[in-house]
């Protein structure tokens, strides 16, 4: 940080966002980008949140920010909205406060926004009847034309222009290589947690692609199928290796053929990077961003996970890595969608505001 800027006078992101077992944690990951940006420019950034996860809270700390812990989680508790006011009373002018989380409604939103007039709320399917904020962000493709409830002087910010992701995705893209070895390089990753264990559907299916593939499993933080995932790897046909806690995704993502993933904040990191994307959803809130992408030709989505079957999973593998221009096709549209920049524009809006 600059030398000449005292803790007093220090513009500070205040980040309220839960990440779970089963949820939250491609909501934390994308509040970090925008923390990211936002400590780079010179400022400060605090993340307020009910995680638990010892290799989320490590990353979190990683990338500067302090944590504030929320023992339990609005609207459970009234101290959650307390506690969030009471240290956005000593945030300085310019500050704003960052609301990611779809349990925190137009109620939680006004009591904050009467505290602190700055509000970001970010939202991915207008899941609320109506919202309260300075500004609402909708990052994802489509979200233009969603007609919102939302007080009157609110500002809306809309569209893939405005996706969030880390530097670390916008170097890769502008640092394209070609993917290496002789193999057919896929990356599986199915969001933090995967609870209904989709993974191991994905290397089912892929014992019955005869290619010479080579595979990489990324494993979230909060995943609690790795002795069976290990046990598969053992046993398929392919070359599997099982990676979790990675601090390299747009390192692995760069250097894959082949992306297979859930509906969330990873389907912007691979059509920033430039990789045909096939997606699984695993929660509702991802079958908008699943269905526009395919729309766009930009990936091909195959349902979600509690109805998709492995034969799918087979042919849709088969098709792509037999099609070289459909590899090409995907890719590049992918990329013309997202251009990496979302998180600075974002950020400048909010100091010009």
């Amino acid at each position: 940080m600059p030398d000449n800027k005292t803790a007093s006078t220090l513009k500070t992101l205040l980040i309220r966002a839960d990440a779970n077992s089963s949820i939250g944690i491609g909501h934390v990951m994308r509040c970090l980008a925008l923390a990211e940006e936002w400590i780079s420019g010179g400022g400060d950034a605090i993340l307020a949140g009910n995680i638990s996860n010892p290799a989320l809270l490590e990353t979190v700390a990683k990338f500067g920010l302090k944590f504030v812990p929320i023992e339990t989680s609005y609207p459970d508790s009234k101290l959650d909205a307390e506690q969030l006011i009471k240290i956005a009373g000593t945030l300085s002018a310019g500050s704003w406060i960052v609301l990611d989380g779809y349990f925190l409604d137009a109620g939680y939103q006004n009591q904050i926004r009467k505290a602190h007039p700055n509000t970001l709320v970010m939202d991915d399917y207008n899941h609320l009847d109506e919202y309260t904020c300075a500004v609402l962000l909708n990052q994802n493709l489509g979200s233009e034309s969603i007609k919102y409830k939302i007080n009157p002087d609110a500002r809306i910010l809309a569209g893939v222009q405005y996706t969030m992701l880390r530097n670390e995705f916008r170097m890769a893209a502008r640092n394209k290589t070609e993917t290496p070895g002789n193999k057919f390089n896929i990356l599986i990753s199915m969001g933090g947690a995967d609870a209904k264990n989709s993974t191991a559907t994905i290397l089912k299916a892929l014992n019955e692609v005869p290619a010479n593939i080579r595979v990489k499993v990324i494993a979230g933080p909060a995943n609690p199928h790795l002795d069976n995932l290990y046990e598969l790897a053992e046993t398929s046909v392919h070359n599997i290796e099982i990676k979790s806690n990675v601090s390299n995704m747009a390192e692995l993502i760069a250097a894959s053929d082949l992306f297979i993933g859930a509906g969330g904040s990873s389907c912007w990191e691979v059509c920033c990077i430039g990789r045909p994307l096939i997606i699984i959803t695993t929660a509702d809130n991802q079958l908008r961003i699943a269905e526009q992408l395919q729309a766009a030709g930009a990936a091909l989505y195959l349902g979600g996970d509690e109805s998709v079957e492995q034969i799918q999973i087979t042919n849709a593998v088969k098709n792509i890595i037999k099609d070289s221009k459909k590899q090409q096709t995907l890719a590049q549209n992918g990329h013309k969608l997202v251009d990496g920049n979302g998180v600075s524009r974002i950020i400048n809006f909010l100091n010009r505001a």
